[in-house]
């Protein structure tokens, strides 16, 4: 996935989004106008939809995740494949927020955030 940010002056107005196969990355990355590329591995989840976890920590404070969920599943005949794979929190009806204070994906979160601290 290439997200390239679209600014209106100096603000961030939104991404560009778009799916790379790995011709087309390495096409990105090595042309003479590159910009600087960070890259993330996508996993696909064990459910049918694409969904990112949150994890806010507080000093002196119990921590809390936000867990966004997309609404489009993977199998979904849509012709916007970023609408599958790309949690779009702008695109309005595309995906559910949920708050928890405990569970799995939590927990999961925590050993990160212990491992930085």
């Amino acid at each position: 996935m290439s997200k390239i940010p679209n600014y209106k002056g100096d603000a961030l107005e939104d991404n560009i989004l778009e799916v790379l196969n790995n011709q087309e990355l390495e096409r990105y990355i090595y042309s003479k106008n590159s910009n600087t590329y960070a890259l993330q591995k996508f996993i696909k989840c064990r459910g049918p939809k694409a969904f990112v976890c949150r994890t806010v920590w507080q000093r002196n404070k119990p921590a809390y995740i936000y867990i966004l969920t997309n609404k489009a599943n993977y199998i979904d005949n849509i012709r916007n494949q970023n609408l599958k794979f790309v949690i779009n929190s702008k695109e309005t009806n595309s995906y559910s927020p949920f708050y928890a204070t405990s569970g799995k994906h939590l927990d999961e979160t925590l050993m990160y955030l212990a491992k930085l601290s």
